[in-house]
């Protein structure tokens, strides 16, 4: 298990996005015209990570990445943590086991 903050996981998506860009040998000018979203909301992005969710599903679709954002939300790959059991366990640097639903007795 991954022991990330959300700032972390911003910052990995935005750094991914960038990296896939660069790949595909698109500008940041070229990407955003693409995606339809404006130079400086992509420029900010990567900077800092922040951007609408919109804009992001917009960017991320046109480098590729439509397949991995229908599938993110998969039931199979959830694990039922609260972000406070997450950043316990970070802090703790212990492995914290998914809640299991108990099965109900008859």
């Amino acid at each position: 298990m991954l022991f990330l903050t959300p700032g972390d996981i911003l910052d990995k998506l935005a750094m991914g996005l960038k990296n896939s860009r660069v790949r595909a040998g698109l500008t940041q000018e070229e990407l955003a015209l693409k995606a339809n979203v404006s130079v400086s909301v992509l420029r900010k992005f990567e900077q800092t990570g922040r951007i609408s969710l919109e804009s992001f599903v917009k960017l991320a679709f046109t480098v590729g990445f439509e397949e991995e954002l229908v599938g993110l939300f998969d039931s199979s790959s959830t694990n039922n943590l609260s972000m406070d059991e997450l950043l316990k366990a970070k802090k703790s640097k212990k492995r914290v086991k998914p809640f299991k639903a108990r099965k109900a007795r008859s």
